[in-house]
């Protein structure tokens, strides 16, 4: 596993030239007033539609945005049994181009589900069929892809998996590792009677060190998700289309409503305050650029 102590530098460059594309911003319109009052969708699902189909303030969105978890929370022995004090950080112009993406994946579910053929038929705007490379792994990889592909307008498996390994190569557990370095608890334990026979077991509990790392072992499980699911997705759409076959709508839509949930279980690690920056950067049109060079900026981590 990469070491959690890995220093990475990250140069952010914001640019209001390119937003999301046209495409996420044609979507059928639904009453948004009507749905809130008849709870039909509760706080994220609302949230998310507002941010894909109207211009939205800055102090709609603080109203609105989702109350994801407050502790970032660690597995342990398979369970969630070691919850951090803190979340760690990363600067928010990692977490923007993994914001753009769950904005194109919330659009194409909408135009998923839209009973209009012409919209249903724009979901191939967004989701492009699998190529080659999307089966590639590796740092050279991540950085091919993010440099070819705009996060805001095109939603593919690697690119997500690019993004997230953007913001997570940049997550800082100094803080952590500092209260621990003065005998401060990083973290509690959920579950007393594992406490006691782990305790037993390994005379005393686990390091912070094997708590990060189980910390990034999570990210990485609901990352590889999403990226699975959304890959399945674009070869429901694409196979079906290819063979003169008939497009299992329902499977899509599943598909894309388990990548959906699996982008929030990993957003849910994340400080709410840094996913409400970036989404108001994403949503005002800024971009973050991404190099290659160790000199000019950032480079991606080792794929899991």
């Amino acid at each position: 596993m990469r070491s959690p102590l890995a220093v990475v530098v990250l140069l952010v460059l914001w640019e209001t030239s390119v937003g999301l594309s046209s495409s996420t911003t044609t979507n059928p319109k639904v009453d948004t007033t009507t749905s809130i009052m008849s709870k039909k969708w509760n706080r994220r699902d609302v949230f998310w539609h507002l941010a894909t189909t109207a211009t939205t303030t800055a102090t709609t969105m603080t109203l609105l945005l989702p109350p994801f978890h407050q502790e970032a929370r660690a597995i342990g022995e398979g369970e969630q049994r070691m919850v951090l004090r803190e979340k760690p950080t990363a600067p928010i112009g990692a977490l923007l181009p993994a914001i753009q993406q769950r904005l194109l994946l919330q659009a194409a579910l909408e135009l998923a589900q839209s009973s209009s053929q012409q919209q249903f038929e724009k979901l191939q705007t967004i989701l492009p069929p699998l190529d080659d490379q999307s089966s590639k792994r590796g740092t050279s990889q991540d950085v091919r892809v993010l440099q070819q592909y705009n996060p805001a307008k095109v939603l593919r498996g690697d690119l997500i998996r690019a993004c997230m390994n953007l913001y997570t190569t940049n997550l800082n557990y100094d803080k952590l590792l500092l209260q621990t370095a003065r005998d401060d608890a990083a973290y509690t334990v959920t579950d007393p009677t594992w406490k006691k026979s782990y305790i037993r077991a390994n005379d005393g509990l686990p390091d912070i060190q094997k708590v990060i790392g189980a910390d990034l072992d999570l990210r990485y499980l609901y990352r590889n998700q999403v990226e699975l699911k959304v890959e399945d997705a674009a070869a429901e759409l694409y196979y079906a289309s290819d063979n003169n076959n008939n497009i299992d709508r329902e499977e899509l839509i599943s598909l894309l409503r388990e990548a959906t949930l699996a982008f929030d279980q990993w957003l849910d690690r994340i400080r709410y305050g840094d996913v409400r920056d970036a989404l108001e950067a994403a949503l005002s049109g800024k971009t973050t650029r991404v190099y290659d060079s160790w000199a000019s900026g950032f480079l991606p981590s080792q794929p899991r």
